[in-house]
């Protein structure tokens, strides 16, 4: 079975501590967590959709998470580049409704307990998955007979 990757978006300098326990969470479930920077997803991105996961749990990271996705990730999410999966102990963004309603953007509070994260993520990244199979074309159309 292919390894996925999921891109675990870092709000702070420093890779957090328990970034450590969530990777072996993650990798028990076939999906490996990737820390990145802004600038680095920005260099990573193809032309598939990107799963990148986001813990927003102090004033601190909620504080760097604000300008990065006023600066970032709103446009990322428009532009349909990354499905945005936010864990967060506050309250919603303003502005973000349009990409909830497309299915780029997952919010969901905290606290939780690693086995929940690691599961909400992988339903989402599977989803992601099989919408990407479908035909984007449609039907073709036909001609009525000439009689």
């Amino acid at each position: 079975m292919e390894s996925e990757n999921v891109f675990f978006l870092q709000l702070t300098p420093n890779i957090p501590k328990y970034y450590i326990d969530l990777a072996g969470h993650f990798k028990s479930i076939g999906i490996t967590l990737v820390p990145v920077t802004i600038f680095d997803l920005k260099d990573l991105l193809t032309s598939q959709v990107a799963t990148v996961l986001i813990m927003n749990y102090s004033l601190l990271t909620n504080k760097n998470y604000r300008i990065i996705r006023k600066k970032y990730l709103e446009f990322m999410l428009i532009n349909k580049r990354v499905e945005l999966v936010e864990f967060s102990t506050f309250e919603r963004p303003v502005g973000i409704q349009r990409s909830e309603a497309n299915g780029y953007y997952h919010y969901f509070a905290l606290p939780a307990t690693l086995r929940d994260i690691t599961l909400d993520v992988k339903l989402i990244s599977r989803n992601e998955k099989k919408e990407q199979v479908k035909w984007p074309g449609g039907s073709r159309t036909t001609l009525p007979l000439l009689k």
